[in-house]
């Protein structure tokens, strides 16, 4: 099993008390989310990369932005212990039964999320999306930022894993050549959930 190579380093994180059941819930973007159970009875999940990335390093991202997230707000899982190898966060329990209503503390949450504002467009340290990361640094006007930060690098990279044809480059060329067009130049800037979907929310009891 995948796992059992890093029993004992998760092991270390939570003072070596000793793991006795786990799950594998998801391998994605070369990164692996197990849930446990110590001896103690305690259930956590932890996450950790399948295969090291020299050039990007996931599992110390998400711990920052963990930490970041849990000093403005009391929604998001609590960051148990890590390293630049292993993360362990609180095990949220759920019954995965979707409401048939969006209720008003889910709005609520995310108007609190995208209610924090800055002066500048970007943050602090990059992030991810999947397995790719995603360029931060900042920009004083949003164009630039989503032009210089998302746009370019994607299609850069699009057109290095299997290059697109002409017409298509020539249609995407122009969207970014004319993008003050399209998108406004200084609206508020706003933190974002760049993840926003149905598979990064737990459900419970409605």
């Amino acid at each position: 099993m995948i796992i059992e190579k890093h029993i004992k380093q998760i092991e270390n994180l939570l003072n070596k008390e000793k793991i006795i059941k786990y799950e594998i819930l998801q391998i994605s973007f070369n990164v692996a989310c197990v849930k446990f159970e110590l001896s103690n009875k305690k259930k956590y999940i932890a996450k950790f990369s399948v295969n090291i990335n020299k050039f990007f390093n996931p599992i110390k991202s998400e711990a920052k932005n963990l930490i970041y997230m849990n000093n403005l707000f009391n929604f998001f899982p609590k960051l148990i212990n890590w390293n630049n190898e292993y993360l362990v966060i609180e095990y949220l329990t759920n019954d995965k039964i979707k409401p048939n209503e969006t209720n008003s503390d889910f709005l609520k949450s995310v108007v609190k999320i995208h209610s924090v504002s800055n002066n500048l467009f970007g943050f602090d340290f990059n992030t991810q999306m999947g397995a790719l990361e995603q360029l931060n640094a900042f920009e004083e006007s949003w164009v630039k930022f989503y032009l210089n930060k998302r746009l370019i690098p994607m299609f850069e990279l699009a057109n290095k894993r299997e290059n697109m044809n002409e017409f298509i480059n020539k249609k995407i060329n122009y969207i970014l050549n004319n993008i003050q067009n399209f998108i406004p130049n200084n609206p508020k800037p706003s933190l974002l959930h760049g993840d926003l979907w149905e598979g990064n929310i737990l459900f419970k009891k409605n």
